[in-house]
């Protein structure tokens, strides 16, 4: 295995655990988009920008910390194929230039970062991008 194979089971893990319970491929893929787009904007690596994760993120609580994938579950295999195309920008960004996101099913009621409801949700600088139901992305 090589260190940027290592990195991306890293991001791909992380990536699933945010999105799971959404129930496809395209929500990790819109967060391993988000974390790209962080890398590119020289936030840090890609594992400097997964380990600051919960300080960006629209909740204290990071989901599914003791959960893994079914490694056949379709939805998890297309997002294995996509991640090498997000990592090096060769597919379309799946977040849109997204640099965050949240879960909008329970309002801002479910938003329990303050700093994610004050910086983000109530900036007038950090539109919303893409949504898919109730998950959003933000610029």
């Amino acid at each position: 295995m090589r260190q940027d194979d290592f990195q991306q089971a890293l991001v791909i893990l992380e990536c699933w655990r945010q999105g799971c319970d959404f129930g496809n491929h395209q929500i990790p893929s819109m967060i391993a988009g988000c974390l790209g787009n962080r890398v590119r904007l020289g936030w840090g690596s890609w594992l400097e920008v997964v380990a600051k994760l919960p300080k960006f993120s629209a909740v204290l609580e990071q989901p599914n910390r003791d959960k893994f994938p079914d490694i056949w579950e379709p939805n998890f295999v297309k997002l294995l194929h996509n991640i090498s195309g997000i990592w090096d920008s060769s597919i379309p960004d799946p977040a849109v230039g997204g640099l965050y996101w949240a879960d909008l099913s329970q309002g801002r009621g479910g938003i329990t970062n303050p700093w994610f409801r004050d910086k983000i949700l109530n900036s007038p600088q950090h539109t919303a991008v893409a949504n898919q139901g109730p998950f959003t992305l933000f610029r």
